[in-house]
């Protein structure tokens, strides 16, 4: 994809967000008064996703709540869009695992569908209605359905790209047992199932050896 079509991709894709979830007049503050109301930040981000149980152990705002938080602590940003998923961004994949590795542990209860996907996109900022807004737009976006839809519940998911950046460099990956899976020879996502808090049930960790 060359800059300027992928320039081009992301200017439409934010138009498309920003119509579909905000008021009309931030679209028009954005895009039909003709300055520079958006930053916009291209490059390949590693992106928390993750959704609310069906059973509603835990609210989709509660999820956002802790989602934030953690990606404030890392150094991430919290995507604005009210969708029934929530996202984080961050530049460097080990904050990006760290996150979902916390974000898994903090909510164990809740049985969340929690994943990592790492893509180029764009990071947009800028205000709305007195607020500061980041929007993720671009490919994470569109491939974290299937990412969590393959997401078991106690695991993270790690999209292949993801993984490559991080295998055989993080010790929180090294720390997880890693079920990778495969299309013929091609690695297309991998499940991490974290190590237990201290005084859970340790059947799977035992199993293994890594108890």
């Amino acid at each position: 994809m060359t800059e300027q079509y992928e320039n081009k991709y992301l200017a439409d894709a934010l138009s498309t967000r920003v119509a579909r979830d905000f008021a009309p007049a931030v679209w028009q503050s954005l895009f039909a008064q003709g300055h520079d109301a958006v930053e916009m930040h291209t490059g390949t981000w590693s992106v928390v996703c993750a959704e609310s149980p069906w059973d509603g152990r835990m609210s989709h705002d509660q999820v956002r709540r802790a989602l934030a938080s953690l990606a404030e602590l890392h150094g991430g940003h919290l995507d604005a869009g009210p969708g029934s998923t929530s996202f984080a961004a961050f530049v460097d994949p080990e904050a990006a695992l760290r996150t979902a590795l916390a974000l898994h542990r903090d909510t164990a209860g809740a049985r969340l569908r929690i994943g990592v996907v790492a893509a180029r996109a764009g990071l947009a900022q800028f205000r709305a209605e007195g607020a500061a807004v980041s929007l993720v737009v671009g490919e994470p976006l569109e491939r974290a359905p299937a990412v969590l839809q393959r997401a078991a519940l106690g695991t993270v998911q790690l999209c292949a790209a993801t993984y490559g950046a991080l295998a055989g460099f993080s010790p929180q990956l090294d720390a997880c047992v890693v079920m990778a899976e495969y299309d013929r020879d091609q690695l297309t996502q991998v499940a991490l199932t974290p190590p237990p808090a201290r005084g859970e049930f340790l059947s799977t960790f035992a199993g293994l050896g890594l108890t």
